[in-house]
This record gives structure tokens, C-alpha cells and sequence, in this order.
């Protein structure tokens, strides 16, 4: 949790004493000390994601849900995908597949989710966004232009940065 600080002037003058901070009705706002600009009052602010988005964040292995395909169609998406022949065929052989009366779910290796190229990662992901089997890849976390760009001077190693903007797909 981060600390946030906001400085602003009432337009009521207020006489501070114990008896007065105790009665500040926001009871997460906080008193710090009396200086030459006077008494301010502070409110913590978490910075932190919300509750609700931290099992979107939880690492794990990719599990895909491919509505409506058999494991065949969906070797033939990859194919369409521009998915090297080789690599399409690794998956078949590595990855974990499981059949059902609605689809097909694959667990792809990571090691070819990480290499998958962005247009490629962008035409499955559109796929697997249809289905609410794929919480990922039907409400993505969007991010920032700004955070992309700033990656370079942010101290992350280059190989860390090279695998988060690997992984970045979309208009």
C-alpha cells in the first residue's frame, strides 16, 4: 500500500486541538504536525489493485477453451495464425488437450505462449475471447502507452522487458 498526499486550503478556519482531531468525521483521515503552513490533514490511499482484479493477476499455466473446435480445427487456427508448421506441431505433441461436447481446451507449453508473435497472439486471443471459458483473453488488462514506453529506464533487466512486450498483442 502506498501513501498519497493531498494539499488543499479550506475556506473555514478551524481551531486544532485533541478534542477537535478526535472528532474529524472521516475517521481515516489523519492530523499531521503543526508547521509554518499550519495543521494538514491526510488520507491514506491505497494504491494497490482492487481485490476483485488479483485472480486475473495469479501466474499459472494458460488453459484455452476454443469453442465450438475440435483439437484438428483448432491445429488449423494456429496454422492460419501464421504459426510456424514446426511449432504447431510441437504443440500438438507437448500440449495438453482435452475434448468436450462445447470444444476443445489446450494447455499450450509456456515456452510457446511466450514466443508466439503479437499478430499471431492477436488472431487466438480474438478466438479465444469469444468464450467465457478464457477470463484473459475476454476482459484483457489494458495497458498504457506511456507504461510500454517508460520500460527502458525503469530498471527492469532487458530480457524482462523484452518478454512483457512479447507478450503485448492488440491495436
Amino acid at each position: 500500500m502506498g501513501v498519497g498526499l493531498v494539499i488543499g486550503r479550506s475556506s473555514t478556519i478551524h481551531s486544532w486541538n485533541a478534542a477537535t482531531a478526535a472528532s474529524v468525521p472521516n475517521t481515516s483521515t489523519l492530523l499531521g504536525a503543526a508547521g509554518p503552513w499550519g495543521r494538514l490533514e491526510y488520507t491514506r490511499v491505497a494504491i494497490e489493485p482492487p481485490a476483485q482484479l488479483i485472480p486475473k493477476l495469479q501466474p499459472g499455466k494458460p488453459r484455452w477453451f476454443f469453442q465450438g473446435r475440435s483439437q484438428a480445427q483448432v491445429a488449423q487456427l494456429l496454422k492460419e495464425a501464421e504459426i510456424a508448421p514446426e511449432e504447431v506441431d510441437q504443440v500438438v505433441k507437448h500440449g495438453v488437450w482435452e475434448s468436450v461436447a462445447k470444444g476443445t481446451f489446450l494447455s499450450p507449453p509456456l515456452e510457446f505462449v511466450v514466443a508466439m508473435p503479437s499478430h499471431a497472439r492477436q488472431t487466438i486471443y480474438g478466438v479465444l475471447a469469444q468464450s467465457d471459458a478464457n477470463p484473459h483473453q475476454r476482459d484483457p488488462i489494458p495497458i498504457s502507452p506511456t507504461l510500454v514506453d517508460s520500460l527502458g529506464s525503469s530498471g527492469l533487466s532487458e530480457s524482462t522487458v523484452a518478454t512483457f512486450r512479447a507478450l503485448l498483442y492488440g491495436p
